[in-house]
């Protein structure tokens, strides 16, 4: 079949261990492993016993059932095309600086509770992946130029500036969509009451952010675990690593929080490792350290930023007495590897192209290998046509 042979394509384009198998499944028949990858699977077959002998006995619409199949369809093209080449670190720039040039203002508040608050200036940049987030940002809208009619023409008044209102609403990965009915029944009216037709809502998710948005954080983007009170509260007293990477341009440049493991970091990107000490250090008096790991196939301009990110976003407030300190890859100290459990292999980028048995190693801002199980499954459905 069509499904089975596009399946075994994807199998063969790299190489994968032996315990990589593919299996089929069939609509009905699905084992127990197929259906637990999918949250809220419901096992109770439904009856509608309001239905009479007479139309359990009427034979169902052809063509009923060939628009539905005909909706459930996917177009798969999409994972044979070639991947759009990168943005330059130039045009990148230049793209960033257009976003934000008609930017004239920037309100930010964080969900507590059952209400919204304004978000202190001090946490502009780190969100949380179990809070939701608002910000409303004002931009003005240009007029447009209008010829001259005569020479010399000059006008007596100059037009007034215009401005549109963007609410951008940012729900974390393990957040509720709680978040997001509180703030239709709480902000959105006020805001439509006061910006009216010059309003507009954009939802988002966690690391779905569009270019518009992250230009406005300035590569300083910083997504943390957890819930914000609860974490500012009782965390900081563990090790946390981030990292630093950015998908197809520099704009969307993000430091994501990853498993405090030797084997999370690699070499094309930027880490920071943030250690607090169990007691002050009396020599120095500093109460933890981070540590920026700068990765060998990293880009260099990327070093700067991740300097800034350690110092203005992976410090805590509290942390004023932590120092930070750079780090080459190979250059590690024996307190950098014992906190993330000792020395490991570290993860290879693969570049996954639609030509078959091609990839090139390393690669930036591709897919991430990890030794891990992989099943692939095949899932099968009859269709009648005419």
């Amino acid at each position: 079949m069509a499904g089975q042979k596009l399946v075994v394509e994807l199998h063969q384009m790299i190489e994968r261990p032996d315990y990589a198998q593919v299996y089929r499944e069939t609509e009905g028949e699905e084992s127990m492993m197929f259906r637990s990858k999918f949250a809220g699977w419901d096992e109770i077959v439904p009856v509608d016993y309001t239905r009479t002998s007479d139309s359990v006995q009427r034979v169902p619409d052809l063509k009923v059932i060939v628009k539905k199949d005909n909706m459930m369809r996917a177009d798969l093209g999409a994972l044979f095309l070639e991947r759009q080449p990168p943005m330059s670190y130039e045009e990148s720039e230049e793209l960033m600086l257009d976003c934000n040039y008609d930017l004239e203002l920037m309100e930010s508040f964080v969900l507590e509770g059952k209400k919204f608050v304004k978000l202190p200036q001090k946490e502009f940049g780190i969100f949380y992946t179990m809070d939701c987030y608002v910000f409303l940002c004002r931009y003005a809208v240009l007029p447009e130029e209008e010829e001259e009619e005569e020479e010399g023409y000059e006008e007596e008044e100059k037009p007034e500036m215009d401005f549109k209102c963007v609410v951008y609403f940012w729900q974390g990965r393990d957040a509720s969509n709680m978040g997001w009915l509180n703030f239709t029944f709480q902000l959105q009216p006020n805001f439509e009451e006061i910006f009216k037709d010059k309003l507009e809502v954009v939802r988002m998710y966690q690391q779905q952010e569009n270019h518009k948005f992250l230009s406005h954080f300035k590569r300083k983007f910083l997504i943390k675990r957890g819930r914000r009170g609860l974490t500012k509260n009782l965390g900081g007293k563990w090790p946390e690593l981030f990292q630093m990477r950015a998908n197809g341009s520099s704009v969307c440049n993000r430091t994501i929080q990853v498993d405090c493991q030797s084997n999370q970091l690699c070499s094309a990107f930027c880490h920071m490792l943030r250690i607090p000490f169990k007691e002050i250090d009396e020599s120095t008096g500093h109460r933890g350290v981070v540590y920026v790991w700068m990765g060998k196939d990293s880009d260099p301009r990327e070093h700067e930023f991740a300097r800034q990110v350690a110092s203005d976003l992976v410090v805590r407030e509290d942390d004023n007495d932590f120092r930070i300190e750079e780090v080459a890859e190979g250059e590690e100290n024996e307190e950098f590897w014992r906190v993330l459990g000792g020395k490991r292999n570290m993860k290879l980028i693969v570049h996954l192209s639609n030509i078959r048995d091609s990839f090139d190693v390393p690669m930036r801002r591709d897919i991430l290998l990890s030794p891990r199980r992989l099943s692939i499954f095949v899932r099968t459905t009859w269709t009648m046509t005419t």
